[in-house]
């Protein structure tokens, strides 16, 4: 069972999720500040592409948002991208 609030919570707090990580790890130059930006670009894409599918009205779409195999993918490595970043930088080096 899916809810139209749910959907809308999950993308919020999936979104803060790998969001914050990622801009604490900007701050700190951990990771270079292109790589958000391709996380955003990629959120972005996510959003609009599931606006214009429920706006075109398929017959198989009937929620807010539309969740595919590739997405899923893409969101699983989004939030081990920080957890790599974190693990390698708390290693000490020798």
């Amino acid at each position: 069972m899916e809810s139209a609030l749910g959907s809308v919570w999950d993308i919020l707090f999936d979104s803060l999720f790998i969001f914050s990580p990622l801009i604490l790890f900007n701050f700190f130059r951990v990771l270079p500040v292109w790589f958000t930006m391709i996380v955003l670009v990629n959120f972005h894409m996510f959003l609009t592409t599931s606006r214009f599918l429920t706006c075109i009205k398929l017959e198989s779409i009937r929620r807010i948002f539309v969740f595919d195999k590739a997405g899923r993918i893409s969101a699983v490595i989004f939030y081990l991208i920080p957890a790599d970043a974190s693990a390698a930088f708390s290693i000490p080096s020798f």
